[in-house]
């Protein structure tokens, strides 16, 4: 089976632009009042792990559709969308269940420049759990910014990656 639409698919394409769009809302807000920048800040990381783990997750769907046997990719397809936590340990070892050199494609890209994806990746989950949970969730709004970038450039790796075409 080949793959018979546009890649990222206008879901993908939506999502990111809409992730995209709320970095710069947060971007031009006003200083004042300075809790609706706050608020607007820990949305924007939920966010942007949210992105990311429904990149990856639409990525293998995708792919497994277009590359497998009608009912093997049923079966990947029924393991994704379970809302599991973005963290860099948790994607390489998914990633490695469908292919070994993207896995170790992956761990380079985390571990590049002093492991900077893989460091704010994991502060990203963390804040996320934090936040959705009720617990100490501070993030400013610099760092809120830097997550959205960081979740945008590794969800466009992703779609490079993961190319079901």
């Amino acid at each position: 089976m080949s793959w018979p639409g546009s890649w990222p698919t206008r879901e993908m394409d939506t999502s990111r632009t809409r992730l995209v769009n709320l970095r710069k809302m947060l971007d031009e807000l006003p200083a004042e009042p300075p809790e609706v920048a706050a608020e607007l800040a820990r949305f924007l990381v939920v966010r942007s792990a949210g992105y990311i783990e429904n990149t990856f997750e639409t990525c293998i769907k995708h792919f497994a559709e277009a590359k497998s046997h009608p009912a093997i990719a049923r079966h990947v397809v029924n393991g994704l969308f379970r809302g599991r936590n973005p963290a860099p340990e948790v994607l390489v070892e998914r990633t490695r269940n469908f292919d070994e050199g993207w896995a170790v494609q992956l761990e380079h890209l985390l571990g590049d420049d002093d492991s900077r994806i893989g460091r704010e990746l994991a502060y990203m989950v963390d804040r996320r759990n934090r936040i959705a949970h009720g617990r100490s969730e501070t993030v400013n709004r610099r760092k809120a910014l830097d997550l959205a970038d960081i979740a945008v450039e590794l969800g466009d790796w992703m779609a490079t990656l993961i190319d079901p075409r």
